[in-house]
């Protein structure tokens, strides 16, 4: 009997370890949360292309691309982790950093 229970117990202890593992890997993020990502990866999207397509292409009023691109973005990362989806929004930032910096050198220069 003891030894069943010893058993038992350690199953128990592996089920619980095994689904929070899996729960971890899984883990999606609140909505609020979700949606205020995706909002603020449209801006910082709408941004960088507004910068560098300025001069080549005519772009859309910014209500329209920024709804659109909000839109894409709730679609895209729908089954991504919030890890996924932080990096991205890092990246985002990053390229954004980058462009104002050539924009203070490119300022700097025509002075």
């Amino acid at each position: 009997m003891k030894r069943v229970c010893k058993v038992m117990t350690i199953v128990a202890v592996a089920a619980v370890g095994a689904g929070t593992l899996v729960y971890r890997i899984n883990f999606r993020m609140p909505l609020k949360e979700y949606t205020a990502n995706a909002l603020y990866m449209a801006v910082l999207d709408d941004e960088i292309s507004r910068r560098e397509l300025a001069e080549v292409a005519e772009l859309p009023s910014k209500k329209e691309s920024l709804q659109y691109k909000y839109h894409l973005f709730l679609e895209l990362n729908r089954k991504r982790s919030r890890k996924k989806i932080e990096r991205e929004i890092d990246q985002l930032e990053s390229h954004l950093d980058r462009l104002n910096e050539e924009d203070k050198e490119t300022a700097h220069v025509g002075v």
